[in-house]
């Protein structure tokens, strides 16, 4: 391998594929077909690891200033690529010498720089292709055919897979920039029962619509945006939301529209410890790509059953008292109240009647409450009282960009949903459950 270019322009490049958390210490390059193709990775997780852990791969081609002299692809170290970089002006020579980069400058004072390099890079996120075959350990407690006293029991099982499926889509990069800025708040931490399925964004696409859905233990956000001419996706993914957080701030701005594409992957246990099994083929999201301009970027997909079904049931029982009021008069009122009621660790209270709306939360130093009276600009049902977490609401407002908001309540122990006026998304937050 061996090719010319402008280390002001491979230095930018670099920069563009550059991964904050978890970096794999080599940056592959691969000169073919007249371009220069940079990847990065995440570190792949440890053979001891047992949490899940996703991955992100990187990928941008390059043409500015190229000049090839010989096509190839090797792995080097990316700091000191970047660094060498950094202190080089015009154009350079990057060749492959047995396990060493030689970097060097065509100044005035020709100079030679060695970098140490790898061809051991690691593999696509997106997985194996059709008819590849792999093993797996499972590990589980069992009873004792001889004496039924429980033990553990290992077995070696051989998967194939049996095929692979795509689904694609299209939309402006802002849109999607903006729903997952307004849902991302309701991301979830790791949770024991559910693994690592709270910590994700849940994506799907029906009706000539998308929706991107995000929710916590007490918690759910929603948002939705017209996605005309686009068929609907059959299954809907996970993405793990820190990497996607992050990877879309390597898209600039100028890149107007981006291509999903989520990979499928149908499998079959084939064999349990050489003997041979027929067990009906399964279906996982393995990867989903995000494509725009010269970069591709891939991240690899969380557990789709550890996120709770049926969020929508949560959002149709609020039907007995809706006011409406101003978004921004409502969060100054909750961010009042709230940092009393964080203060002294409160539940705070909203309270609808004829009078209107309130927002009250108890007070340690004085008898009083503390109180915000909230105009409404309309309302409906009967009055009620809902105690509500201090730290959760005003995050909800936060996130909605209308200027409009309604309120709707059911009981006092049903949740208590925030919906945009222009219909973009929406929120439940579960009534706290605290005496008054």
């Amino acid at each position: 391998m061996q090719f010319t270019v402008d280390a002001s322009a491979l230095l930018e490049a670099l920069k563009r594929v550059s991964l904050r958390s978890r970096m794999h210490s080599f940056v592959q390059l691969q000169v073919q077909d007249g371009k220069l193709t940079l990847c990065t990775c995440t570190e792949p997780p440890s053979l001891w690891s047992t949490r899940e852990t996703s991955s992100v791969r990187v990928r941008l081609e390059f043409t500015e200033a190229l000049v090839i002299a010989e096509e190839g692809h090797y792995a080097v170290q990316y700091q000191a690529l970047v660094k060498l970089l950094k202190n080089t002006d015009g154009l350079v020579t990057l060749r492959q010498e047995e396990q060493i980069l030689i970097v060097e400058h065509l100044g005035d004072l020709k100079r030679q720089t060695p970098i140490a390099g790898t061809s051991d890079f690691p593999g696509e996120v997106a997985g194996l292709e059709e008819g590849a075959t792999y093993t797996k350990k499972e590990i589980h407690w069992g009873n004792c055919p001889t004496c039924g006293s429980r033990e553990r029991q290992e077995h070696l099982d051989l998967y194939r897979i049996v095929a692979r499926t795509t689904q694609q889509a299209r939309l402006e990069r802002e849109c999607f920039v903006s729903m997952f800025n307004r849902v991302k708040w309701a991301v979830g931490s790791r949770d024991e029962q559910r693994g690592q399925a709270l910590t994700g964004v849940h994506l799907s696409i029906k009706g000539g619509e998308i929706l991107l859905q995000a929710c916590n233990r007490t918690c759910i956000a929603q948002c939705r945006e017209p996605l005309p001419d686009t068929r609907d996706w059959e299954h809907g993914v996970l993405i793990p939301a820190k990497q996607l957080k992050h990877v879309l701030k390597l898209f600039p701005p100028q890149e107007g529209e981006l291509s999903l594409e989520a990979v499928f992957e149908q499998y079959q246990r084939i064999k349990r410890d050489e003997e041979e099994v027929s067990d009906a083929p399964l279906l996982r999201a393995k990867a989903i790509r995000f494509l725009a301009g010269a970069m591709q970027i891939t991240i690899s997909l969380l557990n789709e059953e550890g996120f709770p079904k049926g969020l929508e049931r949560f959002f149709s029982r609020t039907d007995e008292t809706r006011v409406v009021c101003a978004t921004a008069h409502l969060l100054t009122a909750c961010e009042t109240v709230a940092r009393v009621a964080q203060v002294y660790r409160h539940a705070f209270w909203l309270r609808v009647n004829e009078a209107g709306m309130s927002i009250e939360t108890k007070h340690e130093l004085t008898p009083k409450l503390a109180l915000h009276q909230v105009s409404v600009l309309s309302r409906t049902g009967q009055a009620v009282s809902v105690a509500a977490s201090p730290w959760q609401l005003p995050r909800m407002l936060r996130g909605i960009d209308a200027p409009l908001v309604e309120i709707a309540f059911g009981g006092p122990e049903d949740p208590i949903v925030l919906t945009s006026t222009a219909g973009a998304c929406r929120y439940a937050i579960a009534a706290a459950k605290v005496a008054e």
